[in-house]
């Protein structure tokens, strides 16, 4: 309805480093659109603001899990904190009983370890007992089977996950699959088939 009444919507897709965190951000309607979290998984966000006029429900919990991101609902019924693991981390809004009782105030607040990293199965769980024996309890590997995907968290002030990545020859999630959208486009070309749509 905004198109039509003459709004042009935004082409670009920004991404800012805020306190050493990448962020960036979408509104309402872009939930609907992959090549948002496909810009913004390309420019590393981390955490992702996404005010909006409806809950977004599994839709961002998709975005959270698929492209790793902490999505930050800022939503009048019901804002919320999706996990990266496609969780919610807290849930709150003006239509929940608690806030219309005055008990409980009508936004999300939640602590949020942004010092993980998603990665896909293939060629890296062949490493979990590397990881396990040198850093033990000072990692979290939370695996996602259906989906093959893993979380690795860093519970060791001074260790991050991306100098495990480093050390580990571990490849991201989106790494991955951008690698194996090139492989699948270069093998199209190669054998002289049109890409399919």
């Amino acid at each position: 309805g905004e198109m039509e009444a003459g709004v042009t919507p935004g082409w670009e897709v920004p991404v800012a480093e805020c306190d050493g965190v990448r962020v960036g951000a979408a509104v309402c309607f872009d939930a609907n659109f992959d090549s948002i979290p496909d810009q913004l998984a390309s420019q590393r966000a981390r955490l992702v603001f996404w005010p909006s006029m409806f809950w977004g429900g599994k839709l961002l919990q998709h975005w959270a899990l698929r492209y790793g991101f902490t999505i930050v609902v800022a939503f009048g019924p019901e804002s919320a904190v999706i996990d990266m693991n496609g969780n919610y981390l807290a849930k709150q809004g003006l239509d929940t009983w608690q806030v219309r009782g005055k008990r409980l105030p009508p936004w999300a607040s939640v602590d949020v370890n942004l010092d993980r990293e998603l990665f896909h199965l293939d060629f890296n769980q062949n490493k979990f007992e590397a990881l396990r024996a040198k850093y033990g309890r000072d990692i979290q590997i939370e695996v996602h089977q259906p989906e093959a995907f893993f979380l690795l968290a860093s519970r060791r002030d001074g260790l991050t996950v991306e100098q495990i990545a480093k050390e580990f020859e571990l490849e991201t999630l989106r790494d991955y699959l951008a690698r194996s959208v090139k492989l699948r486009e270069d093998t199209f070309a190669r054998t002289h088939l049109p890409p399919r749509k």
